[in-house]
């Protein structure tokens, strides 16, 4: 309990330290901007929460963790949960209790993605692009391209998409231009994620923001994944050596690269990290579903998730091809009955080839053609 006890309290203090260095960030030349932005004032009220629990938990220690434990044993008592738990999904984040010293590491490296995509500022956001944002804005009124106008100019001129011809008109950065309107070669999957969050936060997502949560998702998931398999075949190697392959996978480049607000996050940044994070998403459950028997639902969910990678960045088509090749060779050569392996291969299959006829058809309403996504049109 001491033990814990001083942990809470040395996380107390950071907490307050966060929250007067948001408090006073005008004062400490960390925020040039006057006045409290929205990122701001969250992470201000974050971190008054933070220390108002860590405080009552340091008062009362014995009520809070007495009463932690009898909550979790009736969870745990609870025949769905019980369900829940033999089943694969779960098992990662069983093992991630038996390593919870890997959890300051990854609050560590997510606090540097912070410093990074601020500028060092902590608390000042600046997108360079808002693409998907815009994005949004056109599905949410039910049009498959972006709202904003061209310059009209564009129109009259024989090749627009040659720099040189176009000299002098004013273009988003990365984008494609076809018969007067402005339409993103990226996937449309980021975009209809945003839908939502725009309609409640009236206001357009930047392609930075999508960058930092597509990154930490990743993150998170690639650290899942390292101690899953660390519980299957290192756990006898020293635990210092986990510690650092999160460390690892959480500042390994490019990752620190693009979180750069400057130089990075940009629409091109969030396609990439959006499709990695999906695609590390269907890599983490199709290895839970290697070790379990009949595990439709998970390959399923792993078929759906790599559906919305491709459908994030299109060349993502070729490693999870190749993943799906492996799985199934590896099926094929065991000695499940076949019928597991047909349903199996079926499970993680279909949302795949619905993913692409969505996507075919995404295309052929726009261009006219279901290959393509409009980078031959990109100025």
């Amino acid at each position: 309990m001491k033990g814990r006890k001083a942990f809470a309290g040395l996380f107390l203090i950071v907490t307050l330290s966060l929250t007067g260095i948001t408090l006073f960030a005008d004062s400490l030349g960390l925020d040039d901007h006057s006045g409290w932005g929205r990122m701001r004032t969250l992470f201000f009220v974050c971190n008054l929460l933070a220390c108002m629990l860590i405080g009552f938990y340091i008062l009362f220690t014995n009520q809070v963790e007495s009463a932690i434990v009898s909550i979790w044993r009736r969870v745990n008592d609870n025949l769905l949960v019980q369900k829940w738990k033999d089943s694969g999904f779960v098992q990662p984040l069983i093992y991630l209790r038996k390593y919870l010293f890997t959890l300051p590491i990854m609050t560590v490296v997510i606090l540097l993605y912070i410093w990074l995509i601020s500028s060092g500022t902590w608390t000042t956001w600046i997108s360079p692009t808002r693409h998907y944002g815009t994005l949004a804005q056109g599905f949410a009124r039910g049009r498959l391209f972006m709202p904003t106008i061209p310059d009209p100019r564009l129109a009259t001129l024989s090749n627009p998409y040659d720099p040189a011809v176009r000299h002098g008109i004013d273009t988003p950065v990365d984008v494609t231009y076809y018969k007067g309107r402005y339409y993103l070669y990226w996937g449309p999957v980021p975009a209809l994620l945003l839908m939502p969050f725009q309609a409640v936060l009236h206001t357009r997502v930047g392609d930075l923001q999508l960058v930092f949560a597509f990154t930490c998702g990743t993150f998170l998931l690639l650290s899942i994944l390292v101690i899953y398999l660390w519980e299957l075949s290192f756990k006898k190697l020293p635990r210092w050596m986990l510690g650092v392959s999160v460390l690892l996978v959480g500042t390994a480049n490019p990752t620190l690269f693009m979180l750069n607000n400057f130089k990075g996050a940009r629409i091109y940044e969030a396609a990439i990290t959006g499709g990695q994070f999906f695609l590390v998403s269907g890599l983490l459950l199709a290895v839970l579903a290697l070790k379990k028997s009949r595990a439709y639902w998970i390959l399923a969910l792993s078929g759906i998730l790599w559906a919305l990678s491709i459908g994030t960045r299109l060349f993502l088509i070729l490693p999870i091809c190749g993943m799906i090749f492996v799985i199934a060779y590896g099926w094929l050569h065991g000695k499940r009955p076949a019928l597991e392996k047909a349903v199996s291969l079926f499970a993680i299959g279909f949302p795949l080839l619905l993913g692409m006829l969505i996507l075919g058809w995404y295309n052929w309403e726009r261009f006219g053609s279901v290959t393509e996504s409009g980078l031959y049109y990109q100025l």
